[in-house]
């Protein structure tokens, strides 16, 4: 099985994509598609990129929890 799909895949399915995804992963396949980036629908749906990014900065700026006392 492979990971890949073609724009023809995304655009036959563009209203599943919609539906079951959002219109947030719909926008963003658009994009991969118009940009001819080398990705698989799971980087794009999940956009693993981006949740990345997040993740660093709300450990970089979030304070430490407080340590338990005994």
């Amino acid at each position: 099985m492979s990971g890949f799909i073609g724009a023809r895949q995304v655009v036959s399915q563009f209203g599943l994509i919609w539906r079951e995804f959002g219109p947030r992963c719909a926008t963003r396949c658009i994009g991969a598609i118009l940009q001819r980036r080398p990705t698989t629908f799971l980087d794009v749906a999940f956009d693993t990129a981006a949740r990345s990014k997040i993740r660093r900065c709300e450990t970089k700026d979030a304070p430490l929890p407080p340590s338990p006392t005994v």
